[in-house]
């Protein structure tokens, strides 16, 4: 993601971000419910995150994917290409919340 950004290369950039909070709240919920959410609607998984009980700072970290799984339609079904303000948003929502997967998943 961030490469891409480096790159200039918007679209794949703001694709990555939003394959890398969804695989984020795999780890997550594996992690903390032994389970994912195998859903077809992304948006389950924030659902699913909100059941974790006992971590720090969940509410707030769980607007990251929120946002992103917002745009994704956006970003991978339209021929609407991002501007760099929105990929590099993007890519900050999904940076926030992997880092708070990564500081929860001991």
């Amino acid at each position: 993601m961030d490469d891409a950004l480096q790159a200039g290369l918007l679209d794949p950039a703001a694709i990555l971000a939003v394959h890398a909070v969804i695989a984020a709240c795999d780890a997550f919920t594996i992690r903390h419910l032994g389970k994912q959410s195998a859903s077809g609607n992304h948006f389950d998984v924030t659902d699913l995150i909100t059941r974790v009980k006992n971590v720090q700072g969940l509410a707030e970290a769980a607007r990251h994917p929120r946002r992103l799984l917002q745009e994704k339609g956006s970003i991978e079904y339209s021929d609407r290409y991002p501007r760099r303000e929105e990929a590099e948003r993007l890519a900050e929502h999904a940076r926030r919340f992997v880092g708070f997967v990564e500081k929860n998943l001991e």
